[in-house]
């Protein structure tokens, strides 16, 4: 397995395939929004962000969308994790844990003190990310009306 910057062309077919697991990414909270979906993708991308790739011979296994943002609570630039994706054959194998390292180490290199991401309720990505020393700052909550 080797983890990789994706390239352009692999960029799109990355936008594609967030876009149809919106769903699944956000634990069943928000529906595929296309409009959605591009302005985040394109902001991150826009502003230094890049997608990291892993890959098996030719099949990509899975890919992070890491990023730079600003602490909103402490006012200083943060590392930020916007999307983590594993396909289901190669879950449980590690791949994600060695994307989000990887991620990690570079936001490191590039002068980041700490790092960040959101994670949905019932998301079972939640327990790796423990692991990996995240723990929670806030927590948002909701009602219907």
């Amino acid at each position: 397995m080797i983890i990789r910057r994706a390239n352009e062309y692999e960029i799109n077919h990355l936008f594609q395939w967030s876009l149809s697991l919106t769903e699944e990414l956000s634990a069943g909270y928000m529906e595929s929004n296309l409009h959605m979906t591009h302005d985040m993708v394109s902001k991150v991308l826009s502003h230094g962000g890049y997608y990291l790739i892993a890959q098996h011979g030719w099949e990509v296994m899975g890919w992070i969308l890491l990023g730079f943002d600003q602490n909103f609570y402490k006012n200083n630039p943060v590392g930020f994790l916007y999307e983590l994706y594993v396909f289901p054959p190669y879950r449980k194998n590690g791949v994600g844990k060695i994307l989000m390292k990887e991620a990690m180490d570079q936001l490191k290199q590039a002068g980041m003190k700490s790092v960040q991401l959101n994670v949905f309720a019932g998301n079972s990505a939640k327990n790796m990310y423990e692991k990996l020393g995240f723990k929670e700052v806030t927590m948002l909550m909701e009602k219907e009306l």
